[in-house]
């Protein structure tokens, strides 16, 4: 009998294959995680628009019974929503809606909505005091 040294064919081939697998999934891996990273970052943009939006309107904040609108002016792709509530202490527990006679404090709310459906939502309360 003859004795083989060195590798053969069938296990070089072998060997190929499943480099070759690994390869394919580290690859995936990468696109998987640059594409939640892009999605990451998008996020961060709409809440970082909201934040600013936010601080204006809560600055800016002098007639409560005017329609809203935002005040700053977003890259094409992003949409500003702004709306105030007049707010009451109801039982212990503070009550936000449309109507409400003679309001202790009002909600501001900014929604922006970005591309890939990113979506940012910021809410705060905004007493009579502060507004004076």
């Amino acid at each position: 009998m003859r004795r083989q040294e060195g590798l053969g064919i069938i296990e070089i081939l072998i060997a190929a294959v499943i480099m070759v697998v690994g390869i394919f999934a580290v690859v995936s891996l990468q696109a998987s995680a640059l594409g939640y990273s892009n999605k990451v970052r998008a996020q961060q943009k709409v809440l970082s628009y909201a934040q600013t939006e936010l601080a204006l309107q809560k600055n800016a904040l002098t007639n409560m019974s005017s329609t809203p609108s935002c005040l700053t002016s977003f890259e094409t792709g992003y949409l500003c929503t702004v709306s105030i509530l007049p707010c009451q202490l109801v039982s212990n527990s503070i009550n936000c809606a449309t109507g409400l006679s003679q309001p202790l404090a009002f909600q501001l709310k900014v929604i922006i909505d970005g591309p890939r459906d990113t979506q940012a939502e910021l809410k705060t309360l905004v007493s009579q005091e502060d507004n004076q």
